[in-house]
């Protein structure tokens, strides 16, 4: 479900009426976007971020739109008319689809670390050995003597 809206630093958030010639219901996907003729501001933004803006530098009304993604597949589609209303409006929610995209950054580096450790050490990471961590190594064996019933080593 899509809503469209227009934000500006003096107005606010107002209701974009769905028969507005801007409005784009449930679409507005990127070919959609760039036949109109936007463009991604910021091309290294992903479909993991909550938060894309694009801008039409001859657009008469709104030279910026923002797609906003919230939980439950559901969309704001957010109408941007001047410069100074973009950057009050990226100083106010510009933060917004920053987790998402940290999280999917941290989860990318932590799994291409854990392939790097099994590569070179031939086990995995909370696994310790001899050579990656020996007294660690020599907790565990001790714990697993005792386990099976034996005296500390």
């Amino acid at each position: 479900m899509t809503a469209d809206y227009t934000w500006s630093q003096l107005a606010g958030w107002v209701a974009l009426p769905a028969d507005h010639p801007d409005a784009f219901g449930d679409g507005g996907c990127a070919e959609q976007l760039r036949a109109r003729g936007y463009m991604k501001w910021d091309e290294s933004c992903t479909a993991v971020a909550s938060m894309e803006i694009w801008t039409h530098d001859g657009h008469p009304r709104f030279p910026y739109i923002c797609f906003v993604t919230l939980p439950g597949d559901r969309f704001l589609v957010v109408w941007v008319p001047d410069d100074v209303s973009i950057l009050e409006f990226y100083r106010c929610y510009g933060s917004t689809g920053e987790l998402g995209r940290l999280r999917s950054e941290v989860e990318m580096l932590t799994e291409s670390v854990r392939k790097l450790f099994r590569a070179w050490h031939g086990h995995e990471y909370y696994n310790a050995c001899g050579a990656c961590d020996p007294e660690q190594h020599a907790r565990f064996r001790e714990l697993r003597h005792r386990a099976a019933g034996g005296a500390a080593i």
